[in-house]
């Protein structure tokens, strides 16, 4: 018999952040979905408290490169551990930026739906 998941959702990510967990966890899925038109967003993830984060400084665990919804089809990605689920340490926490490793923030219309348990 499998663990329950259960599924948190956050809108209009920034450089701001969000705590996505509570604690330890484990994540078998994220869904990112970017609906500032033609505007590539990056999200940044990182196995720490979102107020330890200094963007810009602290190395995101992943970085997700999401393009906006005109710029290709969709503006969503799905990262699936569903077989091998993401342990986390610490806390998970999301940023939305307009680069890889930046601190400025994205506009609002990024969402973030993370399955956990």
């Amino acid at each position: 018999m499998s663990d329950l998941v259960a599924t948190t959702h956050f809108r209009n990510l920034n450089d701001t952040g969000v705590n996505v967990t509570n604690g330890i966890a484990r994540v078998s899925k994220i869904v990112i979905t970017n609906t500032v038109t033609a505007t590539t967003v990056f999200v940044q993830l990182f196995d720490t408290a979102a107020a330890s984060v200094t963007l810009g400084t602290t190395r995101p665990a992943i970085t997700v490169h999401v393009s906006g919804a005109a710029a290709t089809v969709g503006g969503t990605v799905t990262l699936d551990f569903e077989g091998d689920p993401w342990s986390i340490q610490t806390r998970l926490s999301a940023f939305a930026t307009t680069t890889a490793e930046g601190n400025t923030g994205a506009a609002a219309g990024v969402f973030l739906s993370a399955f956990v348990n």
